[in-house]
């Protein structure tokens, strides 16, 4: 599986209710937020991907 279909997988169990949270995210009311403030869904996308990218650049370094 490829980073970006790991992170639309992750993205679509946020929506749908099947996840609850990844790391500070969660979706609520049709909008994603860290219970705080609220984010656009390219912000929380990017984040997804940049921590499924960190851990295989720790997993390469370890």
């Amino acid at each position: 599986m490829t980073y970006m279909e790991k992170t639309n997988k992750v993205m679509e169990e946020l929506i749908s209710g099947e996840r609850l949270q990844f790391g500070n995210y969660t979706y609520h009311q049709s909008t994603f937020t860290d219970g705080r403030e609220e984010f656009e869904d390219w912000e929380v996308r990017q984040f997804i991907l940049n921590h499924f990218l960190t851990l295989e650049n720790l997993k390469r370094n370890a």
